[in-house]
């Protein structure tokens, strides 16, 4: 006969709120924020670009036939013109959004009523549209109405007067901007309470073609590589930035599109033009096709940055998702790694035909292509996560929860676990949300790892379902390269670590790991080096305790690093008789009294008293049978 050891836990719950939106709906904070975004600084980059762009005969700003919109940014390093572009070419059923709208089969109703969701887009979008009915604000002097920004910010929050318009988040507000002095603009949005934010566009790279001259047009440096643009992949001043503001307010997630230069580029030989010596010249030589002949290493610069959720483009699934092999990549979306080997895209969504609103009038309408409309649709749904977030805790979010939820419940596509081409999987509203209203708080949090410490965290496996546990962390931000051609210096600041530990037998599981080296290759596991985001899967798990251990390598920056996990497919605990009731004064107790016991299993009751009411607990004896193995 042995003696059990008893845990008796006091329970006590405190309620947090987060920061609200409200402040940002009222028509007060719109007049504060309009008149904060011309107090700010000048974008000088963008002033002296402008006067090269006019010194040289470039134009500042083109908007094609096809509706794409270009527009001077800054100079490079080595003084080549930079333009912004956006990226043109049924998503709410692909990602599974529309079975959390009002009246969608999983009763939570979500709108994004009370959400703020802010767009930066190329130019002015048509905000007295029949489907926003008020709801987008212009927030900076924009003048140029724009189809592409329209059609973005209908794919987010148009109400769905057309029903095959209707956006992801179709009560939402929108607070739109166009991209100049973007940067500034963002950082103070953020500072002001903006949870979720859409960028449809990205730096002209590689190959791209003008179909107002109807010529292909190389935008590489010859000076750095003459055959690939070093840009792709590569980790600018921009993605520096925004990692940066993403540390300083940890609640703000920067959604943006990953790209479309997948496979650009004329034939072997080719008449294309280049820009040298200050002006566009003919040019046979033979380059790299955007992404060469397997389509890796195309994503573009300010996607590369490590705290935004950078969203890749696949074909609607008019059904709904049922297996990885409905997952069909759209043709032109940008494919990582990043020259360090971090994985990007981070999500896939529907980016191919959208019907949605359009600029031609109050009440038109077209489809539009490209990861520029699969990355609205994220952001959109996103805006509902919170807001189902909101109305179960009265908080939000931090960016690193809800990008941890976003990739945790992602559908597979693809191999196993992460690739460079879909990243985590195909967004997955309804699970993400189900998640949200089935997980408790011990198994969805947010945490401070401390310099030279280490964190454990037991749990139980039933082995009823696969264990999966995802950890991402705001990273800060990391020094922008010198331009070369792929670097591989590595971006990633605070490597974090997690390890799930079977404490049976010690053995040790280690999260998904990716090869640049060989970027086609499955995922592996192994010690993650690379990514701020780590996640361990077990298929199936043996029952029993396994102690979950969060460290991290070398010494953390600014001596601390904040962390979101979610574990799924464990317990926090080990509950077979559930609860019993005493009475509403005094409370409850939950006794893990099982039906089944392993070796060295610590018998526990957790006590929940009501009403602040004291407890006392007797014990006679605690005995077992000699052939019942309970420690």
């Amino acid at each position: 006969m042995r003696k059990s050891i008893i845990t008796i836990i006091i329970c006590i719950a405190a309620l947090s709120t987060g920061f609200s939106q409200e402040r940002l709906l009222s028509d007060q904070s719109v007049l504060e924020r309009k008149s904060t975004i011309t107090e700010l600084p000048s974008d000088e980059a963008r002033i002296q670009a402008g006067e090269y762009a006019r010194r040289n005969g470039l134009q500042e700003r083109m908007v094609y036939k096809d509706g794409t919109v270009m527009e001077i940014r800054r100079l490079s390093s080595t003084g080549r013109p930079i333009y912004n572009k956006t990226f043109n070419l049924n998503s709410a059923r692909t990602i599974s959004t529309d079975k959390v709208w009002e009246g969608g089969s999983s009763g939570l109703d979500l709108s994004g009523a009370g959400m703020v969701v802010g767009i930066w887009d190329g130019g002015k979008v048509r905000n007295t549209h029949v489907e926003f009915g008020g709801r987008v604000r212009l927030l900076d002097n924009a003048s140029e109405l724009t189809e592409h920004g329209t059609h973005v910010a209908g794919t987010v929050g148009a109400a769905g007067l057309s029903s095959n318009a209707h956006g992801m988040a179709n009560k939402s507000s929108l607070d739109c901007y166009d991209w100049n002095n973007d940067v500034s603009e963002i950082r103070s949005a953020a500072a002001q309470g903006l949870l979720i934010s859409n960028h449809s566009y990205g730096l002209v790279l590689g190959f791209d073609y003008n179909s107002d001259k109807s010529r292909w047009e190389w935008w590489g440096d010859p000076e750095i590589s003459e055959t690939e643009d070093y840009q792709f992949g590569f980790y600018v001043e921009e993605a520096s930035d925004l990692d940066k503001i993403a540390y300083d307010h940890p609640k703000y997630l920067h959604v943006k599109s990953a790209g479309n230069d997948r496979g650009e580029g004329p034939a072997d030989g080719a008449i294309h033009y280049i820009w040298s010596n200050g002006a566009w010249v003919a040019s046979t030589a033979v380059r790299d096709l955007d992404g060469g002949n397997n389509g890796f290493d195309c994503m573009g610069p300010v996607s590369s940055a490590k705290n935004i959720l950078a969203v890749g483009a696949v074909a609607d699934i008019p059904g709904g998702y049922e297996q990885p092999s409905d997952v069909e990549l759209a043709s032109f979306s940008a494919f990582g790694p990043t020259d360090d080997g971090r994985i990007k895209p981070d999500i896939v969504a529907n980016g191919v035909s959208l019907y949605s609103t359009t600029s031609g009038s109050d009440s038109s309408y077209g489809s539009k292509g490209g990861t520029s409309m699969a990355s609205p649709s994220v952001a959109g749904s996103m805006a509902l996560l919170q807001q189902h977030f909101r109305n179960l805790t009265g908080n939000y979010m931090y960016a690193s929860q809800l990008k941890s939820l976003v990739l945790h419940t992602a559908d597979e596509a693809g191999n196993p676990g992460p690739d460079y081409k879909h990243g985590w999987g195909l967004m997955n509203t309804a699970r993400a949300a189900d998640v949200l209203s089935t997980t408790p708080a011990d198994r969805f949090f947010y945490d401070t790892l401390q310099n030279q410490v280490a964190q454990e965290y037991v749990f139980f496996a039933r082995a009823s379902e696969p264990v999966r546990i995802t950890m991402v962390w705001t990273d800060p931000a990391g020094e922008v390269p010198t331009p070369q051609l792929n670097p591989t210096t590595r971006i990633l600041v605070n490597d974090l670590d997690i390890r799930l530990i079977r404490q049976v037998d010690g053995q040790v599981f280690r999260p998904w790991v990716l090869d640049p080296a060989n970027p086609s290759a499955p995922a592996q596991t192994g010690d993650n080096t690379l990514d701020n985001v780590e996640q361990i899967y077990l298929d199936q798990a043996l029952v029993g305790f396994y102690t979950l251990q969060v460290s991290h390598k070398t010494s953390l920056s600014n001596r601390m690093q904040p962390y979101a996990m979610l574990v799924t497919g464990l317990e926090a605990d080990y509950v077979a008789s559930g609860y019993n009731e005493l009475n509403e004064s005094n409370g409850a107790i939950l006794l893990t009294s099982a039906d089944q016991y392993i070796n060295n299993m610590d018998v526990q009751w957790f006590i929940n008293p009501g009403n602040g009411q004291p407890v006392s607990i007797y014990f006679d004896y605690l005995e077992t049978q000699a052939d019942q193995d309970i420690v």
